[in-house]
């Protein structure tokens, strides 16, 4: 303490107090308003011959509301979170005891009125003793206040973020107008209390290759999701069967519904007051109809149906005589379309195993020995058990199955900045994958914000988001560019004479790794290329181990304590397949594959008297109906080499009325292919699935075949392989859109931001902090009921705290919530806008009036046919009129 008294940043910021002390005292000095009696300063304001002393630790005020009291308040030094004992770091998170205390029925604190003998006068020695404990009852709760909360608002959300040098120059504005905001500090450490509270804190990681990560708890982001109202309404937990129509949504997948396995698929489904869960025998309500076991559950037209199977029964063998005991048979691979699968609604259940009983009164599952027998692979016996093992760890909870699509990029820009460590997907998602795996196979229990209860979450993996060179380090393949087979999803059927038989993702992982710590380093390459494998953590760990004997030894101790690190932790994530869950990127590869390609070579043929030209038809083009920003003709020419995704969405859409002139044929049928392609690829709603995907490869045939007519180097490019497994990923996941990475691009600009604003020390762990801060903030103000861990129960903010998020669209946007997009159930077509001079009705036909005599007929300013297209005056409409039969 001595020391940090004689400190130079000790003394400069008391100098700088005293200063601003002394300045408003000042300016206030002759103010009609006078400060509180418990404020412990004369009536007519602060005098101005008052120093900070060393030892003096002003007492902060009691938290209100902003109301008409504030301008009473005065000026408190509290709030600017000055602390004779606080560390120089700013930012390195340690909790002051003294500050806050938790206990029974309180939680986050609260500045309780403090009494007057507690308020130390000027030149006291003594720190007072301060509880802040919020009571549920508290307006503002959990927050401590208002003042509180609005300086949490202030400091912003992820994209916009509010560094603390300008924070604090506002809150020193802000005081003049007696606006007291807590100190950034008071802040900073508020929230890493709410962190700690709600066990939502980042967790380090050493990884295999010894960096440091930082990383979110998987149960709590997918279990807090959960128990937020405003997203809890939104979510399916079961899989929907549209059959083959109207396609839109990642719940109407066809991993989720047909190909998980029989421990990861959807385990349950109430009914009635009662849990029926796959894989048990289930008695129905017509009397005349046998047990049935259901297999898998699914949504169709939003009912629940089970598809069952009749298991078979037979006389046990070696049974006691007269035991009445019978063996139940049952295929240990039941698909989607075996044919002895029956469709049964899930409202016909009405027993569950344990209310059946034979005809003489004994208990069926306990005359089958509580068992299924299944024939495995090579009729291998399998005893499947009865119950289902899933009802006892569910203790009697409702089931949620939760899929989630997983997501990696590298961060543009970020890898030259020197303070910057970073970690590939394989090192990153180690300690992912564990929680997922975990979370799985035993699931979690979290609250159900449309239950209002505890339910036992279980997450399954659907697929992976990336570009194609993360995605083929996900599945150990070639990075594309420099690759002979730059795919990950093609069989290789060379050296098979059957062309079913195909080499799938891991050939020999561990030969390949024997091979690095046995053969030379030209022979470990053959053998890599000749397994197709490129394994990154194996080849970096092969790497060290020729550097020194440190680095020798600390390998051989993973592999002897820790074997399973030394390989690709991706391949141990369960439900997911790397030749499939990868999906083809329509924006790596289509936009900034044939897109860019045939663009840049349009570009290179224009010659600089035709610029004039072009940029007169971009100039002359109308964006109305394509649901794109006004374009800038200048730009599109000058920059033309340094387009991003969505320059390129532009340009695929106005090149037949753009760019047709300056071709000739061949290029005029390359992009008239490419822009037909274009209008499948990005459809959003697919209204016949195998129509669809019929017309689909029918354009990409047709594309390539002229593509290719035109140059073989086209061949050459791996991007133009891979749009033929775009059929592959629709028919598995649904449309296009919904595994673009588009929208989560914009995490890159987060990750930027809170670098930036990180101190430079662990920005890993900065960014992590972010996260956790802004999820916490989303969830309080959205009124989920969270678990304290502290208290050990169920809370949720008061409705002042939602209120203010739910009544304000400011806040909802500040966010990044836009409510009317949420619950808005207008139907289209509709007017647009309703503000403004409204047209004149003498333009109104007469054929209009004839028509409808009794009709009041307006003109509006404009139409909206659906949520992005609006018709203006000016805009050309195509209309098909349906002639009546004669």
């Amino acid at each position: 303490m001595a020391s940090h008294k004689t400190s130079a940043r000790h003394r400069t910021k008391l100098a700088q107090l005293n200063a601003f002390y002394q300045m408003t005292a000042a300016g206030l000095g002759g103010s009609t308003h006078q400060n509180k009696p418990d404020q412990q300063s004369p009536s007519g304001g602060p005098p101005s011959d008052i120093d900070i002393e060393d030892n003096y630790i002003p007492a902060e005020q009691e938290d209100k509301s902003l109301s008409e009291e504030d301008d009473d308040q005065g000026i408190d030094l509290g709030q600017f979170g000055y602390r004779p004992d606080e560390s120089d770091s700013e930012s390195d998170g340690r909790l002051d005891i003294e500050d806050w205390s938790w206990s029974g029925e309180q939680t986050l604190g609260e500045d309780f009125e403090p009494n007057e003998q507690d308020i130390p006068t000027t030149g006291s020695t003594s720190r007072p003793q301060r509880t802040r404990r919020v009571p549920t009852s508290s307006p503002w709760y959990p927050f401590p206040s208002l003042d509180h909360l609005i300086g949490s608002l202030i400091l912003g959300q992820l994209h916009s973020i509010m560094p603390p040098d300008l924070y604090n120059h506002l809150q020193v504005i802000l005081t003049l107008r007696h606006v007291n905001l807590p100190h950034w500090d008071t802040l900073r450490r508020m929230r890493s209390r709410m962190r700690s509270m709600l066990k939502i804190e980042p967790s380090e990681n050493q990884l295999v290759l010894l960096n440091k990560t930082f990383t979110l708890n998987v149960q709590s982001i997918v279990g807090n999701e959960l128990a937020n109202p405003i997203v809890a309404q939104h979510l399916e937990f079961y899989p929907h069967d549209p059959c083959g129509r109207d396609v839109f949504a990642l719940y109407q997948s066809q991993k989720w519904r047909e190909e998980l396995g029989p421990n990861s698929r959807v385990q349950m489904v109430p009914s009635e007051g009662k849990h029926f869960y796959i894989y048990e025998p289930v008695g129905l309500k017509d009397p005349r109809a046998p047990i049935v076991v259901p297999i898998c559950f699914y949504k169709y037209q939003n009912t629940l149906f089970s598809k069952c199977i009749k298991p078979k029964g037979g006389l046990r063998a070696n049974a006691p005589a007269g035991s009445r005991q019978f063996d139940l048979h049952l295929s240990s691979m039941i698909p989607w379309f075996h044919p002895d699968l029956i469709e049964i609604p899930v409202d016909q259940f009405q027993k569950t195993y344990s209310e059946l009983t034979t005809y003489y009164g004994d208990s069926y599952v306990e005359l089958c020995g509580n068992r299924f027998i299944a024939c495995g692979s090579g009729l291998q016996r399998v005893d499947i058990p009865i119950p289902n093992p899933w009802r006892v760890c569910a203790g009697g909870k409702i089931i949620r199955h939760v899929p989630v699509t997983l997501y990696a990029d590298d961060t543009s820009g970020n890898k030259s900045k020197r303070w910057n460590k970073h970690a590939g997907p394989l090192e990153i998602g180690e300690p992912i994958i564990d929680e997922i795996n975990k979370v799985s196979q035993e699931g979690y229990v979290a609250y159900d914000a449309l239950l209002e209860e505890e339910v036992l979450m279980v997450v399954v993996p659907l697929c992976f988001l990336a570009d194609s060179p993360m995605a083929a380090e996900v599945t150990n393949t070639p990075n594309p560019g420099s690759s002979n087979n730059p795919c990950q999803t093609s069989l290789v059927y060379h050296g098979f004479q059957n062309p079913a038989i195909g080499l799938k993702l891991k050939p020999a992982p561990i030969g390949a790794w024997i091979s690095s710590q046995t053969d030379t380093v030209k022979e470990q390459e053959r053998k890599l290329q000749l397994y197709g494998l490129r394994d990154r953590i194996s080849l970096e760990l092969a790497e060290h181990k020729r550097d020194n004997l440190e680095d020798r030894l600390w390998i051989i101790q993973i592999e002897d304590q820790t074997p399973h690190r030394k390989k690709n932790p991706w391949l141990k994530l369960l439900s997911f397949d790397g030749t499939k869950d990868t999906p083809m990127e329509v924006l790596h590869v289509i936009l900034l594959g044939p897109v860019k390609y045939l663009w840049c070579d349009f570009m290179g043929r224009i010659t600089p008297t035709q610029l004039p030209q072009l940029e007169a038809r971009w100039r002359a083009f109308n964006t109305d109906g394509l649901n794109i920003p006004q374009i800038q003709p200048r730009y599109m020419i000058a920059h033309w080499k340094s387009f991003v995704g969505k320059e390129f969405w532009v340009v695929l859409q106005a090149a037949p009325f753009v760019m047709f002139p300056f071709m000739d044929t061949d290029m005029k049928l390359i992009w008239s292919a490419l822009c037909a392609l274009g209008s499948y690829v990005f459809q959003t709603c697919i209204k016949d699935m195998d129509t669809y995907i019929r017309e689909l490869k029918n354009h990409i045939q047709h594309f390539e075949f002229h593509l290719v007519k035109m140059s073989g180097r086209w061949a050459n490019k791996p991007k133009i392989h891979m749009i033929i497994h775009l059929e592959e990923s629709i028919l598995r996941f649904g449309p296009a859109s919904l595994f673009a990475t588009e929208k989560f691009e914009s995490f890159n600009g987060i990750v930027r931001e809170n670098s930036i604003h990180s101190n430079r020390l662990s920005p890993g762990r900065d960014i992590a902090i972010a996260f956790c801060d802004a999820k916490i903030m989303r969830l309080l103000m959205s009124g989920a009921r969270l678990y304290d861990h502290e208290t050990k129960r169920y809370f949720k903010s008061s409705p002042q705290v939602t209120n203010l998020f739910r009544n304000n669209p400011l806040i909802q946007k500040s966010m990044g919530y836009q409510q009317e997009r949420m619950t808005s159930f207008s139907k289209y077509p509709c007017q647009h806008g309703h503000r403004g001079p409204q047209p004149s009705t003498a333009d109104i036909p007469e054929v209009l009036r004839q028509h409808y005599p009794n009709r009041e007929i307006m003109m509006i300013s404009a139409l909206n046919l659906n949520e992005k297209n609006t018709i203006r005056p000016g805009s050309f409409v195509l209309v098909s009129i349906l002639q009546a039969a004669s």
